[in-house]
């Protein structure tokens, strides 16, 4: 399996049978999460999957550029900094 080094918006999708029986022949056992997603990668568009114990959506909006006074649930991408 191939993952690009860094990604954004990516466009999440439930996996298909293929993708599943793929999955299950590269792990030992079953996960219980797996959600697959489209993303533009360094070179090309990939379709990547995401196999987990659990996953936490943590609601709220993520500001993709430099911002102060943020309000509760509100938050910087990882990759903003001040300007």
């Amino acid at each position: 399996m191939s993952y690009p080094s860094s990604f954004q918006d990516p466009a999440f999708s439930e996996p298909t049978r293929a993708e599943l029986g793929r999955l299950h022949a590269f792990l030992d056992e079953e996960p219980a999460v797996v959600v697959a997603f489209d993303t533009e990668g360094a070179r090309s568009r990939m379709r990547c999957l995401i196999a987990a114990e659990r996953v936490e959506v943590v609601p709220g909006i993520v500001y993709r550029y430099w911002r102060e006074d943020l309000r509760p649930g509100e938050r910087l991408a990882p990759w903003v900094t001040p300007e």
